[in-house]
């Protein structure tokens, strides 16, 4: 972020690991679940960067955490929520 800054591109750093995000691949798995108030937080930016270790050519299981649930959001905003590339 540091090296955003001085081009004009202020942001944070948020930490998967600090929230409860609960697996799964919906918008919302239930009560408790902190993703869909980062979901929200997320659709009102510009710009947005996962960063990840990575382990046997895979992200972390914590970016998992945050890249499945943006698949329901994205298929739902796109018309596309339940259909398959074919």
């Amino acid at each position: 972020m540091d090296a955003m800054r001085p081009h004009g591109a202020p942001g944070e750093i948020e930490r998967v690991a600090d929230h409860n995000v609960m697996a799964g691949v919906f918008a919302d798995m239930g009560a408790g679940n902190d993703w869909p108030e980062l979901r929200a937080r997320l659709l009102a930016i510009e710009f947005f960067s996962l960063g990840t270790p990575i382990r046997f050519g895979q992200p972390s299981g914590m970016a998992y955490r945050a890249l499945e649930p943006m698949d329901d959001s994205t298929g739902r905003r796109r018309g596309h929520f339940g259909q398959s590339a074919g």
